[in-house]
């Protein structure tokens, strides 16, 4: 879930995305699900962070626009939950070789598809 701290005294918008942490794992599952219902994975290094962020703040002379800047931090944000998530996913891949040769269609793209 996505939530936002506004501090307009600091010209700062920051977002959230909270609830992330097992989110690679149970695509990964997924994964092993689709090619067999007998496997199970499980990997610390397959956890992620409970919560990802991205702070925008107002440079000199930007005027203040609180939906611009929600939607900059928002984007700010996913683009660092994505690189740890496809982070994950590959390491799972490294770990078994190639197995399945659609695992990209689980790593997340910049509009969010995977």
């Amino acid at each position: 879930m996505m939530k936002y701290a506004i501090n307009p005294s600091k010209k700062q918008i920051k977002a959230y995305l909270e609830g992330t942490e097992y989110d690679a794992l149970n695509t990964i599952n997924k994964v092993m699900r689709s090619m067999t219902n007998k496997f199970g994975y499980y990997s610390d290094k397959a956890i992620m962070a409970k919560q990802y962020s991205g702070t925008v703040t107002l440079r000199d002379g930007d005027e203040w626009d609180e939906e611009k800047g929600k939607e900059l931090a928002k984007a700010k944000c996913l683009k660092n939950y994505r690189k740890a998530f496809n982070k994950r996913m590959q390491m799972f891949a490294d770990d078994f070789g190639v197995i399945d040769l659609s695992l990209p269609l689980y790593l997340i793209n910049e509009k969010g598809v995977h």
